[in-house]
């Protein structure tokens, strides 16, 4: 249940980020995969949706959804 609560926070502290300087601060002090980086840009900072993101980039929309978690965990770890 914490690592739900945890995820959920780094969601909306992502979402709260409206600088994008602060946005790519944040993402160059974690390590995250090339796809792990555009998934979290497209998804907030384009405002593109899942569905989209993966047709984009040829993946699923269940493994896109899996590197935004990921992505989201490893972001979270570091905004503490």
């Amino acid at each position: 249940m914490q690592k739900d609560n945890e995820y959920k926070e780094g969601k909306h502290n992502l979402k709260s980020i409206c600088d994008i300087k602060t946005f790519d601060e944040l993402i160059s002090n974690c390590i995250l995969s090339e796809d792990e980086i555009t998934i979290i840009k497209m998804y907030y900072l384009e405002f593109k949706d899942f569905g989209f993101i993966a047709d984009s980039l040829g993946y699923s929309y269940s493994t896109i959804k899996s590197r935004h978690k990921s992505a989201i965990k490893k972001l979270t770890k570091t905004m503490k």
